[in-house]
């Protein structure tokens, strides 16, 4: 192989190359935000799972278990509350 045709060869391999990472990045952003908040929800509750993990007796699924309760609640308790209040037709007007 001469000169020219391995330049056109890298240039098309690079070419494929990019076009994969472009489809491959494509695929991956909408999970990219998803996964952030996961990561900084995981470092910010886990001293709150160790503390509660001691006050349960070493039960860590227990723990786990409570965790994932009270963020549901936290989340469902104030979207039930905006819920109602939006169906009744007297208070939002």
């Amino acid at each position: 192989m001469d000169l020219d045709s391995k330049v056109i060869n890298l240039a098309v391999r690079l070419f494929i190359l990019g076009l994969l990472f472009t489809w491959c990045f494509t695929l991956i952003r909408p999970f990219i935000r998803v996964s952030l908040w996961g990561a900084i929800l995981a470092i910010i509750l886990f001293p709150c799972f160790l503390w509660l993990k001691t006050l349960l007796g070493g039960r860590a699924k227990l723990a786990g278990v409570l965790l994932t309760l009270a963020g549901i609640a936290i989340i469902i308790g104030p979207v039930s509350v905006i819920a109602a209040a939006g169906s009744n037709k007297d208070v939002v007007k």
